[in-house]
Formats: C-alpha cells, structure tokens, sequence
C-alpha cells in the first residue's frame, strides 16, 4: 500500500473513532480524533457536524455555532442542520436568530414536535407568549409524551403566572419524571403553587 493510502487509511481510522466517541457521549476525547481529520479534510460534512455536536455537549456553544454555520454555507436548506443552529443560538441568548432558523427548519420539516418546542422557546425569550404558548402546546399535541415539552409548558405557565394551567403541567410532569434536574423543578414549583408563595 502507497504511504498515501495509509494516510487515508489513519484518517478513516481517526473519524470512525470519533464517531464512535460521539456515540457513546465522550465528546472531549472525540475531539481530538475530529480535528486530526479536519486537518486534512476541512470539507467533511460528516467530520463537521460531530464537531459541532461535541462542542455544543461540551457547552462550547460559541465554536459550534460557527462550525453550524461553515456546514450551512456547503448544505443550505436542511432542516436538522437550522434545527441544531436554533438550539445553539437559545443557548446564546439569540432569540431572533434562534427564531429564523427554527421558522426555516420548520418551513421543511412541519411534523417535527422539537422544533415546534424550541420555537416555544425563542418566541418566550424574545417576549411573544401568545406565540410561544402556540408553539408549546402544537408540539406537545404533535408529541405528547415528550417530557422536554411538558417541562417547557410547566416552566411556562409558572412564569405567566397561569396558576391553574402550571398546576396540571406541573403534576403531569411530576407523574412521568422521578428524578433528575427536570423533577426537582416541578417539586419547586409545586411546592410554590401549593404554598401560595407562586
């Protein structure tokens, strides 16, 4: 075999590694193998968007953007790729940012509850509740046993304050959830309601 073939060889060696790093959730020893193979293959549609996935879990939300954004210049249009920008740019606190890419991935995907529930969100933290109740409430009907929403529509309600509406998503959530970060909120919550401090 020619030492270039050999390269080539390291180099799918290197990005089946990081694949299967990203896989299992070991995001930071991934990004050692992904780097080695953007080195010599910056254009790697498939390297790029571990990448991105192994910054944004590591909470580099500001690389991942960029990387987002370097793959939608090559692959425009897609809506998994504007979804995973408008979840990065919530993280930021881009809400409007956030808002035209979910609007855009969902303009091609109108079955999909997440995005639906992340719209939720930008539309909340750019202030628009009418429309970000809408978009909650469309995807929990689209996904009902998606919990991530039901939290979403909990948290929403508690900041309305909609006592009667966060009181029902607040005991669904805590019927589904026993444990966790997403279980400790609607315990505080409850506990809120119940004791009229809401």
């Amino acid at each position: 075999m020619s030492s270039d073939g050999r390269h080539r060889g390291e180099l799918d060696q290197y990005a089946a590694t990081a694949s299967e790093l990203v896989e299992h959730g070991r995001y930071g020893e991934a990004l050692e193998y992904l780097l080695l193979v953007l080195q010599e293959r910056p254009d790697d549609p498939g390297a790029l968007w571990e990448l991105a996935m192994a910054y944004s879990n590591l909470g580099h939300n500001t690389e991942a953007l960029a990387v987002l954004e370097q793959l939608n210049s090559r692959i425009p249009s897609n809506a998994e790729l504007r979804t995973a920008m408008g979840c990065v740019q919530l993280r930021l606190g881009r809400y409007q940012d956030a808002k035209i890419n979910l609007l855009r991935a969902y303009a091609f995907d109108r079955e999909n509850a997440v995005i639906l529930r992340n719209l939720g969100h930008a539309y909340q933290g750019l202030g628009d509740a009418a429309s970000a109740e809408q978009a909650f409430l469309a995807a929990h009907e689209m996904d009902s046993d998606d919990n991530r929403t039901v939290h979403a529509l909990a948290r929403f309600y508690m900041s309305k304050p909609d006592l009667r509406m966060a009181e029902h998503w607040v005991k669904l959530l805590l019927s589904r959830e026993r444990d966790g970060e997403a279980a400790r909120d609607g315990e505080r919550w409850l506990l809120r309601i119940q004791s009229g401090w809401a």
